[in-house]
């Protein structure tokens, strides 16, 4: 299951997160049981110059994962996504972005 925190706003998403929205989702549904929790596309407060803004990010919650699904999930995305998608493990979420070099 997809769930999006109470807060989340999609307008204005781009085709290249949706894709990555669907392909995350059949990982953590397949190989974590678990349900992907976004909690920020192109709402919130970000630092200026955010991907956010322009619907190029998205932030995951990663308090209902253990310490060890949370490294799967980061070695899996560095190993099956091109180099245009960066991934930041925050302290209390995951940011990912689209970001073309």
């Amino acid at each position: 299951m997809i769930i999006f925190k109470d807060s989340v706003k999609l307008f204005g998403v781009q085709k290249e997160i949706i894709s990555l929205i669907d392909q995350l989702h059949i990982y953590f549904r397949s190989v974590l049981n678990l349900s992907l929790i976004i909690t920020s596309v192109t709402d919130g407060k970000h630092s200026i110059g955010s991907k956010h803004y322009t619907g190029h990010a998205i932030d995951l919650r990663i308090w209902h994962m253990s310490d060890s699904q949370i490294k799967n999930f980061t070695n899996f995305f560095q190993k099956n996504f091109d180099k245009n998608y960066d991934l930041v493990l925050e302290k209390d979420h995951i940011h990912i972005e689209y970001d073309p070099h």
